[in-house]
């Protein structure tokens, strides 16, 4: 990101596969146009789906921003598609 970068925040998931991340990509530009939110970006690249919040028109970030955050992180129904966490043991 270069020095006129805008602010943003941004999330990234791991999915089980390439069609899950495609699939939860897609939940989750939904969740953000159900708040009347477009996400500056959503991208699936192989199984990890990363999303960036920002408002360009306010020149950053704004409560809204955070809210739609909010309502991704709570987000029901993607379990399934999430990599399952392997069980980390100290050697």
């Amino acid at each position: 990101a270069g020095a006129d970068a805008l602010p943003c925040i941004r999330r990234e998931w791991t999915a089980r596969d390439a069609a899950s991340a495609e699939e939860l990509a897609a939940k989750v530009r939904g969740v953000a146009e159900a708040a009347g939110h477009a996400p500056l970006a959503v991208q699936a690249v192989s199984a990890t789906v990363s999303a960036e919040l920002a408002t360009p028109a306010a020149g950053g970030l704004t409560e809204n921003d955070f809210i739609v955050a909010s309502r991704l992180n709570a987000m029901e129904g993607v379990e399934d598609l999430l990599a399952k966490k392997r069980q980390r043991f100290w050697a």
